[in-house]
């Protein structure tokens, strides 16, 4: 059990930086295109 905690942590971990990764280049393209409308 007390390795299966921290693989489930890390897995986490991993999940919430992939999202806040994913945000970004979101937020970079989403940018880019408005400075391409704009």
């Amino acid at each position: 059990m007390d390795e299966a905690l921290p693989a489930k942590a890390i897995v986490i971990a991993a999940r919430n930086v992939a999202a806040e990764v994913w945000r970004l280049t979101h937020l970079y393209t989403y940018k880019e295109l408005l400075c391409l409308l704009i």
